[in-house]
């Protein structure tokens, strides 16, 4: 699995949407775990706390921990966890995700077959992340029927 090919912008309506999610404020329908974490003093060492929603299942978990292990332990330029320099250089190749300048907060978006994994990078502060794994049909209606549209509405 390729993280460098795989990243992808957040368009306006999953800003808004994914935000409380990421941010802890309220879980999303169709979150199935929340991965929270930040590099330690160092640099090099790494902590992590996952937050499990949905029946555990073994594929799934084996899913959510090789996106994780990408992004620390893929290609160098590509792996924005593997040391507190390379989340910051990650960051700066790729200007399209920052969402919002004012606090150096960077938001991309994943997709494997099944799921989409929403990652916030946090450079400035101390390095930290967040990951928000969702289902992919959730994602879509997101997208598709913000807040105030009906099912019945035109895409």
């Amino acid at each position: 699995m390729e993280v460098w090919s795989m990243i992808q912008e957040l368009n306006t309506e999953e800003k808004r949407c994914i935000l409380p999610c990421l941010s802890g404020i309220a879980p999303f329908p169709g979150c199935e775990c929340k991965v929270s974490g930040s590099l330690n003093s160092t640099g090099k060492g790494f902590y992590e706390s996952w937050e499990r929603f949905s029946p555990e299942d073994a594929s799934l978990i084996s899913e959510q921990q090789e996106i994780l292990r990408n992004l620390r332990f893929g290609k160098e330029e590509a792996s924005p966890l593997r040391r507190k320099g390379a989340m910051y250089a990650f960051c700066l190749c790729h200007p399209e995700i920052e969402t919002f300048p004012e606090s150096g907060e960077y938001i991309f978006r994943m997709d494997t077959d099944e799921h989409s994994y929403y990652v916030a990078l946090f450079p400035n502060d101390e390095s930290s992340f967040r990951v928000c794994c969702l289902r992919k049909d959730a994602v879509d209606e997101m997208i598709w029927y913000p807040a105030g549209r009906s099912d019945a509405e035109e895409r």
